[in-house]
Order: structure tokens, then sequence, then C-alpha cells
């Protein structure tokens, strides 16, 4: 299991999730938690910058069961509301 904080202190959301899953599905966290990065070491990830709502679709994605495709997952806008992915 790895540990990520999303969002900015000083009460970022935590998610935990199966590392195999998760660097299976993203190669940018298979580098994170596989490679000679801190946080393969600690098994902790912070990402204070990440939108949270935006996250949480993609470790849905990451677990799930149902291997459907991230896009639909969502609805996609412009600035202006209209929808420009499915």
């Amino acid at each position: 299991m790895v540990t990520i904080h999303v969002g900015p202190a000083p009460s970022p959301t935590t998610f935990t999730i199966h590392k195999s899953n998760l660097c299976a599905r993203i190669p940018y966290f298979s580098a994170m938690f596989n490679d000679s990065f801190s946080e393969a070491t600690t098994l902790t990830a912070h990402l204070p910058s990440d939108d949270l709502s935006a996250f949480d679709v993609l470790m849905e994605w990451v677990s799930s069961c149902n291997r459907r495709i991230l896009r639909d997952m969502v609805s996609v806008t412009d600035s202006e509301g209209r929808q420009t992915a499915s």
C-alpha cells in the first residue's frame, strides 16, 4: 500500500491504494514508488497542487475492476461549459 496526500496543507486529503495496481496503470507513479525517489522508501507522496476531484476519479479508475477507459468516467467541458470529450 502507498499513501498519497492530495491538496494543500494543513489538511490534504489522504488516499491509500495498492502500490501494484497504481504502478501497473500509471508509469508516473511506477517511477515515483519504484525508482530512487524518496517516495520509494517512505511509500508516501505529497501532491499539494493537484485537483482533488480529478485525483479522486483517477484513483477510482486505478482501483476499479471494471477497466473501462477513463474518458467514460467523466465529462470534460471547455471554459464556456460545452462538452469537449466523452
